[in-house]
C-alpha cells in the first residue's frame, strides 16, 4: 500500500532511498447548504422576498476552489476563487431573490479542484 507522508514528519535512518513526490491535490469533501427560511408564506402583492443560502465547504488540505451558485431559474452566479490555507471549512453565503410563489432550489457548484454539488430547497407561498 502506498501513502504519502510530509518530508517535514519524517526520518530516514540508514542507507534507505526514498521517493519523494509532490503532496496529493486537496479535494472537496463534503458541501452543507441552508435556506433560511425554508418556506415563505407571504401575501401575494408581498414579492420580491429574500432567503439567505449559506453554504458550508469542506476541504482536505490548502487549495484554491472555483466555484459558483446555481439556481433553479437557470442563473449562474459566478464567484471570486475561495482560497484556503489548510484542511478546514468555509461558509459562504448569497442572499437571493425571490420573485414569485413555487419552488425553489440553489445549489453551490464547485468546479475545481474536483466537481461537487450540494443543493438547497425553499418554497414560497402566495397568502390572499
Amino acid at each position: 500500500t502506498e501513502c504519502w507522508l510530509a518530508a517535514s514528519l519524517v526520518t530516514v535512518t540508514g542507507n534507505q532511498e526514498i521517493p519523494v513526490s509532490l503532496a496529493p491535490p486537496a479535494l472537496v469533501t463534503r458541501i452543507e447548504i441552508v435556506a433560511e427560511p425554508v418556506a415563505l408564506n407571504v401575501a401575494c402583492d408581498a414579492f420580491p422576498q429574500y432567503v439567505t443560502v449559506s453554504a458550508e465547504i469542506f476541504v482536505n488540505g490548502p487549495t484554491t476552489l472555483t466555484w459558483q451558485w446555481e439556481t433553479s431559474e437557470g442563473e449562474v452566479l459566478p464567484k471570486d476563487p475561495l482560497l484556503f490555507l489548510e484542511a478546514g471549512s468555509q461558509i459562504v453565503r448569497v442572499y437571493y431573490t425571490v420573485k414569485a410563489a413555487k419552488d425553489y432550489w440553489i445549489q453551490a457548484h464547485v468546479i475545481s479542484p474536483n466537481d461537487i454539488v450540494n443543493r438547497g430547497f425553499f418554497k414560497a407561498t402566495c397568502v390572499p
